[in-house]
C-alpha cells in the first residue's frame, strides 16, 4: 500500500475514533462539558541529522499546519492531533583547514515533510500542558547541497520515503486563544542509511529537532 494512503487512512480512522469517543462523552455530559477544539500552529524548526558526522543545530526549517485535540470531561488528560507541514534537515560550513584565503566548505541536506503527530497531553497549573506521542511523516521532496551546488540524486543514497518519531511538547497557553510550544522529536527509524564503512558495517541516519510553535485556537 503507498504510504499517502496509509496516511489517509490512518487520518479518517482518527477522526473516526474522535467523534466516538465525543458521541459516548455527550450522552453523559452536557455539551456545555464537551471540549473538542481545534485551530492553526506555524512556527520553526531548528534541526540536524545524526549519522552524517557534523554537531549542532544548524538547519532551519518551517511548520505549518492544523491541530485539535479533545479535552477528557472531567479530567486533566487530551488527546491531540496534528496535520503539518516541517522543514527538517542539516546544514554546516566550515573553513577549509590550512587554506590561506579564508576558503569555506558547505553542505545542506533539506528535507521537507507532511507529519501527522499524534500525543497524549496533560494539563497543569490551567495555562500550562506536557504531552508526549509519536509522528507519522511522509518525505514530500528532498535535496543536498555542496559549495559548488546541488548534488544528482542520482548518485546519492535516497532517504527513506516516511519517518517515525518519537515526540515530546510543552505547552503554555498565554492568552485565552493564544499559546507557545516548544517541542523535541527525534527517528525511531533511520531516515536514510549510510554506504558501508571499511569494516562492512553499515549506519543510520536519524532526524533530531527542536521546534517552537505559536498556535492560534479558531
Amino acid at each position: 500500500m503507498p504510504i499517502y494512503r496509509a496516511f489517509l487512512i490512518l487520518l479518517l480512522a482518527f477522526s473516526s475514533l474522535l467523534n466516538a469517543i465525543a458521541a459516548h462523552e455527550q450522552e453523559k455530559f452536557s455539551r456545555a462539558e464537551q471540549h473538542i477544539k481545534w485551530g492553526a500552529i506555524g512556527g520553526i524548526n531548528l534541526s540536524k541529522v545524526d549519522g552524517d558526522g557534523h554537531l549542532g543545530y544548524h538547519a532551519l526549517g518551517g511548520i505549518a499546519g492544523l491541530w485539535g485535540i479533545y479535552a477528557f470531561s472531567r479530567s486533566n488528560w487530551n488527546l491531540r492531533l496534528e496535520l503539518r507541514y516541517a522543514g527538517k534537515g542539516s546544514r554546516y560550513t566550515e573553513k577549509i583547514q590550512g587554506n590561506e584565503t579564508r576558503e569555506f566548505t558547505s553542505y545542506s541536506f533539506t528535507l521537507h515533510y507532511i507529519e501527522l503527530p499524534i500525543c497524549v497531553e496533560y494539563v497543569f497549573l490551567e495555562r500550562f500542558s506536557v504531552g508526549i506521542g509519536l509522528e507519522c511523516g511522509y518525505l514530500i521532496s528532498w535535496k543536498e547541497r555542496n559549495a559548488f551546488g546541488a548534488l544528482d540524486k542520482s548518485f546519492r543514497l535516497a532517504p527513506k520515503r516516511y519517518e517515525i518519531a518519537a515526540i515530546a511538547a510543552l505547552e503554555w497557553r498565554f492568552l485565552p486563544r493564544w499559546a507557545a510550544r516548544g517541542g523535541f522529536s527525534y527517528s525511531v527509524l533511520p531516515i536514510r542509511g549510510t554506504p558501508d564503512d571499511i569494516l562492512g558495517q553499515r549506519h543510520g541516519q536519524y532526524n533530531n529537532t527542536l521546534h517552537l510553535i505559536l498556535q492560534f485556537e479558531f
